[in-house]
């Protein structure tokens, strides 16, 4: 019987292990939030260099690259599994897409449609897609999958609770690293719920991309609706730039490290 704190597998890595490796990696994540963001206030101020580097350090290199790395050691420890984590076929892909594109428009119409201006909509959506992308690698592909794995031995459905509560209350708790207001306490219980959000939907679908695109979407909600339209009014070349770049270099990191390597083990 396989207990609470192994998992089979050619590396001998156990859950216990690997929810250890995940919250170390979290810490990392939000130490380089904080001293690349929220240490100098970057969020309040227009430095585009200083953005660049944080967005590059902290979310591409450490929330993107680097947990893809742990991600794929979860999965060859068979901590996790491709299907589970949400490294879908691209069909499934696909129709996931649509559906968080579905569900974001309903929000946004809840919402009162806060802007009709493209431009607007896509330089908020590009801004915050590089944390976007982070927040979901290292907060629910991470954390929380290898939590609710970790809580496998009590039952699916308990596990399944426990994916999702930890997911949502470590996204919360990582504001703390940002600039005010988003580190104050009433502001990070407040960010759970959208990060609850975005756990059901990850846990339900089961789908990696389409949970960016969701999760991004809120966050993209939010910027227009706390952002003075007139400083979107312009497409930021550099901010869209890097969206594309970040979305090829997602791609690639995907094959390289997990489709690849799943589909040599006979798993993908």
């Amino acid at each position: 019987m396989t207990s609470v704190e192994t998992a089979p597998g050619s590396t001998g890595l156990s859950r216990g292990k690997a929810f250890g490796i995940a919250v170390a990696l979290y810490l990392v994540w939000v130490f380089a939030t904080w001293l690349l963001e929220g240490r100098i206030l970057l969020l309040q101020n227009p430095d585009p260099t200083g953005r660049l580097i944080y967005a590059v350090v902290a979310n591409i290199v450490i929330g993107t690259l680097i947990t893809l790395v742990a991600i794929r050691t979860f999965l060859s420890a068979g901590v996790l599994s491709p299907d589970r984590t949400g490294f879908r076929t691209v069909p499934y892909a696909v129709g996931a897409i649509v559906l968080a594109g579905v569900v974001g428009a309903l929000i946004y119409a809840l919402a009162g449609f806060p802007t009709s201006d493209p431009i607007v909509f896509l330089n908020g959506f590009a801004q915050v897609f590089p944390t976007s992308v982070a927040e979901v690698f290292v907060c629910w592909t991470a954390v929380g999958m290898v939590s609710e794995s970790l809580a496998q031995p009590a039952g699916k459905y308990l596990a399944l609770v426990t994916g999702i509560v930890t997911a949502t209350v470590f996204f919360g708790v990582y504001h703390i690293a940002h600039s005010p207001p988003f580190n104050t306490p009433m502001m990070i219980v407040f960010l759970m719920l959208p990060g609850l959000a975005t756990s059901i939907f990850y846990f339900a679908v089961r789908e990696v991309y389409s949970t960016i695109i969701f999760q991004n979407l809120m966050g993209t909600l939010g910027v227009i609706q706390n952002t003075d339209p007139a400083a979107l009014a312009r497409p930021n070349q550099g901010a869209i730039a890097l969206a594309l770049v970040l979305v090829a270099v997602l791609i690639a990191a995907d094959y390289l490290l997990v489709r690849r390597r799943s589909a040599g083990r006979g798993q993908g």
